[in-house]
């Protein structure tokens, strides 16, 4: 069994792969945007994990992680549809980037309260 715990260097590669995900969010590229949602919904679903599995299930980040995981189904499904609403694609974007700023702000002020003097 894999011990999943949370750590400053695991929040620090985390928020950066999130980082990355926002940049890879164009709704004029359906390949790209394609690649980012399967990207996120890894990267939410082991952040999860290991915040549930480190007693952080009811905390802001995990909530944050659920609605980014809401936001990201949500555009999936929309993709799906493929109704050509062009506008309603960019708006279901700039919520999941919403959602995604939420989260990483939440990871970072987790890593100032909970890390403050460790680097571990």
């Amino acid at each position: 069994m894999k011990i999943r715990i949370l750590s400053y260097k695991y929040l620090q590669w985390r928020i950066g792969q999130l980082g990355s995900l926002l940049e890879e969010l164009d709704s004029h590229n359906l390949s790209r945007l394609l690649k980012a949602l399967d990207g996120l919904e890894m990267l939410i679903e082991d952040l999860a994990e290991v915040l549930a599995c480190s007693g952080n299930k009811h905390t802001t980040p995990y909530e944050a992680a659920s609605k980014v995981e809401q936001r990201r189904a949500a555009l999936r499904e929309l993709l799906e549809e493929s109704t050509g609403n062009d506008e309603e694609l960019e708006l279901g974007v700039v919520h999941l980037q919403r959602a995604i700023y939420k989260l990483a702000r939440s990871l970072q002020a987790t890593l100032a309260v909970a890390f403050p003097f460790s680097m571990n």
